[in-house]
């Protein structure tokens, strides 16, 4: 009887059990940002007018039990459009819902988020491109540089395989606005004490974001003329402990990431080099032996209702025997998080500090009357920022803000010459302290269902030179579908001087250099063909007032103006067209570019050391074989501008140097192995080896014929990728 008895339980429990099981379901996906398709970490997911919730882990998976029936999820992420999806549950036990939130700042359209595929995204909001990580850790060549991917961007001239430096429609390099995790970088290389070679210290494999804006950015990014690269890097695995280690000829580097307590994560990276190997990917490297080493690493903290936080530092350095003697480095360390102050609000914040050093004597590499150059001392940066974020309505968001920066600078420069005078030496020093700052507003507003504006202005002050700017930006967006873009941009922007043209007004005993000014003038049309391929073409004009004019020197040195002599102008037409499916990826770009400069309110017009009228770039990855990756990037410029010193010419007259051409090939293959993912490469710079000229040295009988100084042949390099999960 007994038995009978428990019996009939255990099947009224069982019964219970299935009934209860029947009458839940399970709802699990994927939460991802809209432009960069990386899982968004610790993202709220609630049910509308209920209970039930959960968070996203730090890959933004997540999964919730509900009961059967119809619900309203509502995800919301700090600094994210909150979205909300309706789903359905019949016989099913388990529904997949997968979400791409668009940032709020961005005010993503759409087409943008359609086509996410591709390796180029573009925002229109902003006036730029948003790039892949993924898709440039294998273009970026020797050391994975991500300004060597850049290279391959449109409106981005090169012609110097050595350096990782970015001219940008027409402006010098700094001109760029770097920005790495909010933090402003001033001369973020390794490898500068050869003028003509450096290489970022940035690590593509850390990255989560790359935003360009090569003209017409808007009122939040100051303090530069041409251009904004905007990184970020990605928050460490929050679920398991993982690395990487790289290693090939040229370096060794590795990587670690993982879960640390509750929502604290963390990644670490640490590179280094080989002073005899390295020296390959430098101008007259077998006189030189340089070496470096970085470590960089990043503290994430938070969730997406508290909000986050993230602690960065970075700590490089550089030593060199040979042409050149000595060391310097780089230091910089930030906190910055991402708080909600509302339903339709949030803060971002962010303090830093940047310290510069240098200790260096350099040798000419190549033959000059600059026998040598001395530099010693640095520069420190502080920095706070704060930006405001409110949705002000459906597609409608209002951003301000404000930065402060605090300079320092103690600067020591000695350089000798040898003319036919005799030996001569200049000298000076550069030892200031000062305060910038500025603030702005952003209104992006929807005019229409198919017209969006973002409106804003900034101001900026600088307490050294007493100078105060207002300049007002607008960025127009039209789609008259849901495929295509047509982009207007015109705003004003300014530049203080930099540390070096600081230096020149000290060392010729003159004041501190204005700030230079331009106007740029943006007309835009992209058009997404199919889900994997987009067509861009972009017009622009560029107007720099209060110009800082420099020269380059054979050796690739810069020399500057030590007063504000003149203005300059560049304008060209950009093409662009980016592709990408399950077995091909890449971009072709094509531009034209003048770039002129006026020294002197009666000087004639003439080249800017930076203009090259045709530049195309092609970048093509194939990984339409089993484990097996083909990189293929090619670069071809018409040349460069050059002053020519020959006798009976005019000293600023300026002269090309011939056509570059360089096509690097990269193949790397996947091994089988249990415990790790082990990925062998090969890769070939230069792989004709076109003979591309540095510069010329006017010598000899016949200065109608220089000598041409050459940059680098063919070089090879094969290393290892290791993944440890």
């Amino acid at each position: 009887m007994r038995r009978l008895v428990s019996a009939l339980v255990a099947l009224v429990i069982v019964d219970a059990i299935h009934a209860t099981a029947q009458e839940y379901f399970l709802v699990h996906g994927k939460v991802t940002d809209a432009t960069t398709g990386g899982g968004l970490p610790y993202v709220s997911v609630r049910v509308e007018g209920g209970s039930e919730g959960t968070s996203a882990d730090a890959g933004g998976v997540y999964s919730l039990r509900l009961r059967r029936g119809s619900h309203k999820l509502l995800f919301s992420s700090v600094g994210y459009r909150r979205q909300s999806v309706t789903i359905e549950a019949g016989k099913e036990d388990t529904v997949r819902c997968d979400v791409r939130l668009v940032s709020v700042s961005l005010m993503l359209d759409e087409v943008v988020v359609q086509g996410t595929i591709a390796p180029i995204v573009t925002l229109p909001s902003v006036g730029g491109v948003m790039l892949s990580p993924a898709d440039l850790k294998h273009v970026g060549g020797a050391f994975g540089d991500v300004f060597r991917s850049l290279q391959g961007f449109v409106g981005v001239t090169s012609n110097d395989e050595t350096s990782s430096q970015l001219n940008v429609r027409g402006g010098s390099a700094g001109e760029n606005l770097v920005l790495l995790n909010g933090t402003q970088m001033f001369e973020p290389f390794h490898l500068k004490d050869a003028p003509n070679s450096s290489l970022t210290i940035f690590n593509t494999a850390l990255l989560k974001r790359i935003l360009v804006i090569p003209g017409g950015f808007p009122a939040r990014y100051g303090d530069r003329l041409s251009a904004v690269v905007d990184l970020e890097y990605r928050e460490g695995n929050g679920r398991s402990l993982e690395g990487t280690l790289d290693a090939s000829l040229s370096d060794v580097g590795a990587t670690v990431e993982g879960p640390l307590s509750g929502s604290l994560t963390a990644l670490l990276n640490a590179r280094t080099t080989y002073s005899k190997n390295i020296a390959r990917y430098v101008i007259q490297g077998e006189h030189s032996q340089p070496s470096f080493y970085d470590v960089q690493g990043v503290l994430n903290w938070g969730s997406s209702e508290t909000g986050r936080s993230k602690l960065f530092f970075l700590h490089s350095r550089d030593w060199t025997v040979g042409l050149s003697e000595g060391s310097y480095g780089a230091d910089c360390a930030s906190f910055s998080g991402t708080y909600g102050m509302g339903p339709r609000l949030q803060m971002d914040a962010t303090i830093s500090w940047y310290r510069q050093k240098d200790d260096l004597k350099r040798s000419p590499v190549i033959e000059s009357s600059l026998r040598e150059t001395s530099n010693d001392g640095g520069i420190a940066i502080g920095e706070a920022k704060m930006r405001l974020t409110m949705e002000t309505g459906e597609r409608s968001v209002l951003i301000g803000g404000i930065d402060v920066q605090r300079h320092s600078y103690d600067v020591r420069q000695s350089t000798s010459y040898t003319g036919f005078g005799g030996d001569s030496i200049v000298a000076g020093r550069l030892r200031t302290m000062y305060v910038a700052a500025g603030s702005y507003v952003e209104n992006i507003v929807p005019l229409s269902p198919k017209l969006v504006l973002n409106a804003g202005a900034r101001a900026d002050v600088s307490w050294l030179t007493r100078e105060f700017y207002l300049s007002p930006r607008a960025i127009l967006n039209y789609h008259p579908d849901s495929l295509t873009t047509v982009t207007a941009s015109y705003g004003w922007y300014t530049q203080f001087a930099t540390h070096q043209e600081l230096l020149a007004a000290s060392i010729a005993a003159a004041s501190p250099q204005r700030a230079q000014q331009a106007r740029h003038y943006v007309l835009g049309y992209s058009r997404l063909i199919r889900r994997d391929m987009t067509f861009r073409v972009e017009t622009y004009l560029k107007d720099i007032e209060s110009l800082i004019p420099y020269r380059r020197l054979q050796g690739g040195e810069l020399i500057f103006s030590p007063v504000n002599t003149g203005r300059a102008r560049s304008y060209g037409v950009d093409f662009e067209a980016s592709f990408s499916d399950q077995q091909v990826m890449g971009w072709v770009n094509f531009g034209v570019l003048v770039a002129k400069e006026q020294l002197g309110p009666d000087g004639q017009w003439q080249y800017r050391p930076t203009d090259q009228r045709r530049t195309i770039t092609a970048v093509f990855e194939y990984r339409g074989i089993p484990r097996t990756l083909l990189n293929l990037r090619a670069y071809y410029g018409s040349g460069f501008a050059y002053t020519d010193n020959s006798p009976g010419t005019e000293f600023y007259f300026r002269k090309h140097y011939p056509e570059y051409k360089r096509i690097d090939v990269r193949l790397s293959y996947e091994l089988q192995v249990e415990t790790m993912s082990p990925t062998v490469f090969v890769e070939v710079l230069n792989i004709f080896s076109h003979r591309n000229v540095l510069s010329f040295t006017e010598r000899g009988e016949n200065p109608s014929y220089p000598d041409a100084n050459l940059l680098l042949g063919r070089v090879v390099n094969v290393g290892v990728h290791l993944e440890f999960r």
